[in-house]
């Protein structure tokens, strides 16, 4: 405000020297017409240089302002970009995470059928196993109370040598034989060792006069045993 106030002063003086000189130089009084025109010159260069200021002021408030602008543009742009950018990796975390969730799911499920199908294959052969010895128990049982019923039967009568010959635990081997029990299963069934097992049966074989497993248990079939 000062500075126009000056300006608007200098220019009102500028104006009256340039008249003045004119005037003077009217009238032919040229001493006074060069010394005013001189102050017009001077007043005139002035204000040209407040001008040339002024408007080199002007140009660098509008530049400063201009880069003050760019400079938030761009602090925009990198927010809007910052922003984005947290957004792309908050849905690629997302996304993540529901893929280890789908994994998850699928890994859970594939155990769990494995699991299931691995437990009834289990059963199964479980049952198997135990119908199996079920019905060597039953053929065991059977073939034993064979043995004993033909020794009841014939309390009064002559037995052959070989079954009174056979002992109690060759009976329950030759029982064993007789449904077709291996000397692993002997062992188990009767929970004595395999070497045991294979030693009651050269005894039996040796009683029997017979060769081998085969053998003897023809020959109980023949007695009526088995």
């Amino acid at each position: 405000e000062k500075l126009l106030s000056e300006i608007n002063l200098k220019t009102e003086l500028k104006d009256v020297y340039e008249f003045k000189s004119d005037a003077y130089e009217g009238i032919g009084n040229y001493k006074f017409a060069l010394e005013n025109y001189r102050n017009f010159k001077t007043l005139t260069d002035s204000l040209f240089t407040i001008e040339k200021d002024k408007e080199i002021g002007r140009k660098e408030a509008e530049f400063e302002y201009d880069e003050k602008l760019k400079i938030k543009e761009i602090e925009s742009k990198n927010k809007i970009q910052l922003a984005k950018s947290e957004r792309d990796k908050m849905r690629l975390w997302l996304i993540i995470i529901l893929l280890l969730s789908i994994l998850s799911v699928v890994i859970f499920i594939y155990v769990f059928r494995k699991l299931t199908k691995e437990k009834r294959l289990l059963n199964q052969q479980k049952n198997k196993i135990l119908q199996k010895y079920n019905n060597i128990e039953d053929a065991y049982n059977e073939a034993l109370a064979n043995i004993e019923e033909l020794k009841s039967q014939h309390e009064n009568k002559p037995l052959p040598n070989w079954i009174n010959a056979l002992s109690k635990r060759e009976t329950e081997v030759l029982s064993c034989l007789a449904v077709g029990m291996s000397d692993k299963e002997i062992e188990e069934k009767l929970f004595i060792s395999v070497t045991t097992v294979r030693t009651h049966c050269r005894r039996i074989y040796s009683k029997l006069l017979v060769k081998n497993r085969m053998e003897a248990v023809n020959l109980a079939k023949e007695y009526g045993l088995i």
